[in-house]
């Protein structure tokens, strides 16, 4: 939408302050991608729902007229079926900035005025094949204070961040909500992702559900099917690739510690601790020789915390897809993980541990890639490519 002088240039973004969340992490991201909006001379503000009255957000965001509001996540509107959210009734444009499968988003089509960035190109890809052209490829980013020193003393020999999904609880609970048949259907598409990277997951599970026999029964949602299935594949892949380490120490920080400690009781080399948030996982990271990034469902964008290890100064162990091959080297920037050959992952950990002069060479190569290539001054500058475009073609209902 162009701005009423003509010009296209963005000059005004507010965003929105997502719900705490687990660790805060989207909150984290919202403080530092605004930042650095203002950087490239952006004006903007963040609105925080659970702090302030949402009339008197709504009446300043009119009068402010801005270009867009964003948030990290989706802004809902009363209910997944209402035909109208916040930004069709204020008639200003809004950017869903989404760090999870994008497919599960696809009902954000019925509102004219929102604009979806993701963080997995083939996301992109998916909703522009499903009408929502006004999608836009934003992968993740880190902040200069987020920097470790690579040479500094490090306590934790590996380390894990993120949280358990008990996928066996996940299979039993689709025997109580699903055919007989579904069962069978979401574990296939599993192993046949984790067993081969250049499988994509989100082409998989949409195949999945059109052979489901759930396709036009009100009883079940897609969006439900895509969380159901995701995170059964993020639950396994996480168990595995740690159980698949076993001559060094992990360290795995995340909720929920009991359902870790559920898949880990029988394994010595293994310690759960406490969940922390977004800036401790950064602190523990600048103190860990090795992180470790699973994020199966992307097969063109990467994880959070291989952008933000690797910042840390940390050798990153991540998924070998697309993207990461497109913008990294293995075994000179960070080290590529395959699922299907997780066998070979306790000698490659060994191996960095036992050469501190090896492991410090890749680390520092790979932290210098990320703070050229991959920070939120980045982001910012691409969305700011991309956006007024985009902002042009959205017309007002009707």
């Amino acid at each position: 939408m162009l701005r009423k002088d003509g010009s296209s240039k963005i000059s005004k973004m507010h965003f929105f302050m997502p719900l705490p969340g687990l660790y805060g992490s989207q909150r984290f991201f919202t403080r530092k991608f605004c930042e650095a909006l203002k950087r490239q001379g952006v004006e903007g503000k963040i609105f925080d729902v659970e702090e302030d009255d949402s009339n008197d957000i709504i009446r300043e965001i009119i009068g402010d007229s801005p270009d867009c509001t964003c948030m990290f996540g989706v802004l809902d509107p009363d209910n997944r079926d209402a035909d109208k959210f916040l930004c069709d009734y204020l008639h200003i444009p809004h950017l869903s900035l989404v760090v999870d499968m994008s497919a599960q988003y696809a009902f954000l089509s019925r509102s004219p005025y929102t604009l979806i960035a993701s963080s997995d190109m083939q996301g992109v890809e998916y909703l522009k094949q499903h009408g929502i052209d006004r999608s836009m490829f934003i992968p993740m980013a880190v902040d200069s204070a987020s920097s470790g020193d690579v040479y500094g003393d490090r306590q934790y020999d590996v380390a894990f961040f993120g949280s358990c999904f008990d996928y066996d609880a996940i299979q039993k609970s689709w025997e109580l909500r699903y055919p007989e048949n579904i069962s069978g259907i979401i574990e296939g598409l599993t192993d046949t992702v984790l067993g081969d990277q250049g499988v994509s997951f989100i082409e998989s599970i949409d195949a999945a559900w059109e052979n489901s026999g759930l396709v036009g029964d009100e009883r079940y949602s897609f969006e439900q099917f895509c969380v159901d299935a995701e995170w059964y594949l993020r639950g396994k892949a996480r168990v595995e690739m740690i159980r698949s380490i076993r001559d060094a120490h992990v360290h795995v920080f995340g909720y929920t510690k009991n359902f870790w400690e559920k898949f880990f009781s029988d394994v010595k080399n293994v310690t759960i601790h406490d969940p922390v948030d977004h800036e401790g996982v950064i602190d523990i990271m600048r103190r860990s020789k090795v992180v470790l990034s699973s994020s199966p469902s992307f097969n063109t964008g990467g994880h959070v915390n291989m952008f933000y290890g690797l910042a840390a100064g940390s050798l990153v162990i991540a998924d070998d897809n697309a993207f990461v091959r497109e913008n990294f080297v293995d075994g000179e920037d960070l080290v590529m993980y395959s699922h299907g050959r997780r066998e070979e992952l306790n000698g490659i950990v060994c191996e960095y541990l036992a050469d501190d002069e090896k492991r410090r060479s890749v680390a520092e190569r790979g932290q210098k890639k990320v703070f050229k290539d991959h920070t939120w001054d980045v982001r910012a500058k691409a969305l700011l490519n991309m956006l007024p475009d985009m902002l042009a073609v959205i017309k007002a209902p009707g």
